[in-house]
């Protein structure tokens, strides 16, 4: 067996939205060959077992490793909150030490904190993402004294994938997730789910001009290309290319047509079938 050119860097989701973090990734950093790929065989993970989620999140992050991913970065925000620490903790180092992982939630969670001046920060998540407590958890590292409130989302992700982003159903349900957190004050709102990207604009809004929207695809390209400044002996194992893979784990056809609204151009992807 030829083993796969390394020097790549990796995306992995559990389905299709993570395109939105690559897609600024690409544009910050076109030079670089990508490789994406989405556990549709499995999604959503929101409302999913921790246990599964690190399983699921474990076998395709040693997927993209063996597609010559030297970096990968977990784009599903609930994959993140559940399965990042271990595998960075437990697996990488005996597994994959050379190679690197990061995560969506510390750019957010310090641009959040930067952001507040009253202390009460907003999060809108999914239901695995807030049990993690993971976003809740950052913030206080980074500011103690601030108080984070989480709202559940579950009915969004659905919506979303539906195509009714931009509908009245749309709107009234985000107003009523988003009640609880306006009723007590916050002044910054934390996006934690990439498909809320897409529907960022419906969300501003809602909560008007005096509370500053965060969310994910522009921090994270700004803070990888950080990443590879300050480990020069990563960014230099990166080979040249400009290219893109998009790898689904099934139905690969049908989600391809509905990958377009979160990468904004044409999408065409390969199946595999993960053991």
């Amino acid at each position: 067996m030829i083993p796969t050119e390394r020097g790549k860097i990796g995306f992995f989701d559990s389905g299709i939205a993570g395109l939105v973090i690559m897609q600024a990734v690409v544009a910050r950093l076109p030079q670089y060959q990508y490789v994406y790929f989405g556990d549709t065989a499995h999604a959503q993970y929101g409302p999913k077992q921790p246990s599964d989620i690190r399983m699921y999140t474990q076998q395709g992050v040693s997927y993209l490793f063996d597609q010559g991913c030297e970096l990968v970065v977990v784009t599903c925000n609930t994959a993140a909150a559940q399965a990042l620490r271990f595998i960075q903790q437990q697996f990488l180092p005996k597994y994959a030490p050379h190679r690197h992982i990061l995560g969506v939630i510390v750019p957010v969670a310090e641009r959040a904190t930067m952001t507040t001046t009253n202390n009460r920060i907003g999060v809108i998540a999914t239901q695995g993402s807030v049990d993690a407590m993971a976003f809740s958890n950052e913030i206080q590292k980074l500011r103690p004294e601030a108080t984070v409130y989480q709202q559940p989302a579950p009915e969004l992700v659905s919506l979303i994938e539906s195509g009714l982003h931009h509908t009245n159903e749309m709107r009234m349900v985000l107003r009523h997730y988003l009640r609880p957190l306006l009723d007590v004050g916050i002044d910054t709102l934390v996006l934690g789910c990439t498909h809320y990207t897409l529907i960022k604009d419906e969300i501003v809004g809602i909560v008007g001009p005096d509370i500053t929207v965060i969310h994910e695809p522009p921090l994270v390209a700004e803070r990888l290309q950080d990443y590879l400044f300050r480990h020069a002996d990563l960014a230099h194992q990166l080979v040249p290319g400009s290219s893109q893979r998009i790898i689904y784990s099934a139905n690969a056809e049908v989600y391809s047509g509905l990958s377009r609204q979160f990468y904004g151009s044409p999408v065409v992807a390969e199946q595999v079938t993960l053991k």
